[in-house]
């Protein structure tokens, strides 16, 4: 199973930049349902999420202004795909640091 995480930066002004990151799953007990349930457990405020905390790539802007903008970014979806856009990251591997995120 190949599985997609989406995510989000947006900033003061509400411009956004999206992020799309790719996992392979190991364990085939756990459908998209209950993955997707296990990581909004871990959202703040049911929405949010600090990437470096998770292992993800920060996004941002050229320009940042610590008076404005944040460190929060979105989770946006997650889904399973036919084929990898990018580097394949494990799944397992990936929720071990959102677990000890928190």
């Amino acid at each position: 199973m190949i599985l997609c995480l989406e995510y989000l930066y947006r900033d003061s002004g509400n411009f956004k930049l999206f992020q799309k990151v790719y996992f392979f799953k190991r364990e085939r007990d756990l459908g998209l349902n209950a993955l997707l349930a296990e990581i909004e457990h871990y959202l703040i405020d049911g929405t949010d999420f600090i990437p470096e905390l998770w292992g993800l790539p920060r996004l941002h802007f050229p320009v940042f202004d610590p008076e404005l903008d944040h460190e929060w970014h979105e989770f946006f979806s997650l889904s399973e795909v036919e084929k990898a856009e990018g580097e394949l990251r494990d799944w397992d591997m990936f929720m071990e640091n959102v677990r000890e995120s928190m």
